[in-house]
């Protein structure tokens, strides 16, 4: 069991929270690098229940002992750095080739986590849940020599992807015109393990105006808490 009740609050099972603590360490790379065209403005600054996305991002993994949390800029850093305060307690990274695409933020992050265990890839477009992070770490858990765990929704693979060290040389060498992380994925789908979950965050994308629209009236409706 990946999620518990304590003290009436949703937490995280003693056994994710040890795994993390003591067993793999764990890194989490947060993509807030992209120039949100489709969008037509920053989505790391999206009001999502009453913070924005990267803050709530940020909150949910702070919640769980990570190894290092790197949050990823590139475009609109300075308007996304004086307007979310979490993050001057955060490791931050600027990627000066973000126009390149979201393989260039991967590449670069995966460079400053070299050192860790495992990397959970987080976009900052795709809101966590506690009940999709309490699956998918739960499924690590249980699954220590799994390379990629994927969460699965109905289906359907979602997000975000845990990538471990045998993957790593892989992560460096990524490119759009391989199609990122996702290319991974397709050219050696025997490493993908899928994590069945019943959390349908692990779908929900935030890439349009009409998207955002449509999933804060499903999630909140008139009022701003947060589903998580």
């Amino acid at each position: 069991m990946s999620q518990v009740e304590v003290g009436g609050a949703v937490g995280y099972s003693e056994a994710v929270r040890e795994h993390l603590a003591r067993v793999e360490r764990m890194g989490a790379l947060v993509l807030a690098a992209g120039a949100s065209r489709r969008m037509g403005s920053p989505k790391a600054l999206l009001d999502w229940g009453g913070e924005s996305l990267l803050s709530h991002q940020l909150r949910l993994l702070r919640e769980l002992p990570f190894a290092d949390v790197l949050v990823m800029l590139g475009h609109d850093e300075a308007k996304i750095s004086g307007t979310t305060p979490e993050l001057h307690d955060a490791h931050v990274a600027y990627n000066a080739r973000h126009t390149a695409g979201r393989s260039s933020s991967i590449r670069f992050g995966a460079q400053i986590l070299r050192e860790i265990g495992s990397i959970l890839i987080v976009n900052v477009d795709q809101p966590l849940s506690r009940g999709l992070l309490g699956d998918l770490l739960g499924g690590a858990v249980e699954n220590r020599e799994a390379p990629i765990l994927v969460p699965a929704f109905e289906g359907r693979r979602g997000h975000p992807v845990l990538i471990r060290r045998p993957i790593f040389d892989e992560l460096a060498l990524i490119d759009e015109e391989s199609e990122g992380l996702k290319g991974i994925m397709h050219r050696a789908p025997d490493r993908r393990l899928p994590i069945l979950t019943l959390n349908d965050h692990s779908v929900l994308s935030l890439n349009t105006s009409v998207q955002y629209a449509t999933a804060i009236q499903r999630y909140f409706g008139s009022q701003s808490n947060d589903p998580t």
